[in-house]
């Protein structure tokens, strides 16, 4: 994924929590309104017809290499770091393509991303294009230095693709990287970016150029994009069925119970349902831990809103992480349950100079699925210099060939004691992971 910016996680005693919140929670303003998630039908619709691995050839294969590969969508687009047009000045002063009430169907497969921004209508993306537009002339024609590098950006018009609009073509050259194709797409605004810096690519291999084949080939790869985008709702079903099936079976917000409460879009509650294969390993509260990757990941999240306090009402957030066989699951799980019960801290962890106090706590689960216990885990923090409290909760279950972690967050400013609903918590992961097995037992 592309890299998220740190943010401050008060449950410093869960690594599940921290990871999560970290991965989807930005810093931003409460009651902000942010777009509704999509259901299971239209996510299946728009990554369908989003950017695949088999897409990258001529100058944008990469030989050899078996790229990560992700798509799904995150609300506000781009998470807590969002892709910019181009970085139009020190400070990170950037142009962005507008987030606003938008959906961020996103894709991404060795050093090319696609992001999918929608909008409520046509004539909405139509004014987050002009918007856009306005800022690529006035500030992707510019030049700046970060110490004794030279920064340039450059920016030019494509032809139209997908609407009677003209695209764009921005480039950045010096300590930023990166080269974009844009194009208005109905009722979206579709960006197709060619990022050579990429972390997950290119450390410790040398970073590749951005010559003139890219960039042709990036131009011709948002055209398709956005010409596919087009015909989402009538294109065949061709994406990795097991995207589909996930898509299918993953947490949604209707499934979060009374007493599950998380931030909701209208007062600017964050969402994002991503599939990663290859996967990684599943997260636990023993952040040490070692503990073997799965041949992909599949996360639901919802809540949040980006104050002080993260998990103000709440964040609920489902990992599953498959293997390619049962066996092979049942080794990983043996090492999850031995992390998960090791996380102990009976005696709390105090930061005087934090003004903060952490407690810990893990075991096996009354919870069993197919006749396996499930493990738990628990974090309470207290931070009394700023009159937070925080309370995680993640039971984890071994299912079939894959491993389920389901966590709820929840917190309060102003001190006293919080409420956090276990017995619910396994209830909604219990019901999860009978949907999960049934969506695949009947594929």
């Amino acid at each position: 994924m592309h890299a998220q910016g740190a943010v401050r996680v008060t449950l410093v005693g869960s690594a599940v929590a921290a990871l999560l919140l970290a991965a989807a929670i930005p810093a931003g303003a409460i009651d902000d309104p942010v777009a509704q998630p999509p259901g299971p039908v239209a996510q299946v619709q728009a990554t369908n017809v989003l950017l695949r691995p088999a897409d990258l050839t001529g100058a944008l294969a990469i030989g050899g290499v078996t790229a990560p590969f992700e798509t799904g969508f995150r609300i506000p687009p781009g998470g807590q770091d969002p892709l910019p047009v181009c970085v139009s000045g020190p400070q990170y002063t950037t142009v962005q393509v507008p987030a606003k009430d938008a959906i961020g169907y996103t894709a991404s497969s060795g050093y090319v991303w696609q992001s999918a921004y929608q909008y409520a209508s046509a004539a909405a993306a139509q004014r987050a294009w002009s918007q856009v537009s306005a800022d690529i002339s006035k500030s992707c024609r510019s030049a700046w230095h970060q110490g004794s590098q030279k920064v340039t950006n450059t920016s030019v018009r494509l032809p139209s693709a997908a609407s009677s609009q003209r695209g764009w073509a921005v480039g950045s050259t010096g300590t930023q990287h990166l080269y974009s194709a844009l194009q208005l797409a109905d009722d979206a605004i579709v960006m197709v970016s060619f990022v050579p810096d990429n972390a997950m690519m290119t450390s410790p291999a040398k970073a590749p150029s951005i010559t003139a084949s890219v960039k042709s080939e990036i131009n011709a790869l948002a055209g398709v994009l956005s010409q596919r985008w087009l015909q989402r709702s009538s294109a065949p079903l061709t994406q990795d069925p097991a995207i589909t099936r996930a898509q299918t079976a993953l947490l949604r917000p209707v499934d979060l119970p009374a007493t599950l409460p998380v931030t909701t879009p209208q007062r600017g509650g964050w969402s994002d349902v991503t599939a990663d294969l290859p996967g990684y390993s599943p997260m636990t509260c023993n952040y040490r831990a070692s503990i073997p990757k799965g041949t992909a990941t599949y996360t639901a999240s919802y809540g949040g809103d980006g104050g002080a306090l993260l998990g103000e009402p709440g964040v609920a957030v489902q990992f599953v992480t498959t293997y390619a066989s049962t066996a092979l699951a049942q080794a990983a799980w043996a090492r999850v349950r031995a992390a998960v019960l090791a996380c102990n801290s009976p005696n709390p962890m105090t930061s005087a100079s934090m003004q903060s106090a952490n407690r810990d706590a893990s075991g096996v689960s009354a919870l069993t699925f197919g006749g396996v216990p499930g493990v738990w885990s628990r974090s309470l923090t207290i931070e009394t210099d700023i009159r937070l409290v925080d309370k995680s909760y993640s039971i984890h279950l071994l299912v079939g060939s894959a491993i389920q972690t389901v966590t709820y967050v929840t917190g309060r400013r102003g001190g006293g004691s919080v409420r956090l609903d276990q017995v619910a918590v396994n209830g909604l992961a219990q019901s999860l992971a009978t949907r999960w097995v049934s969506v695949h037992s009947a594929a």
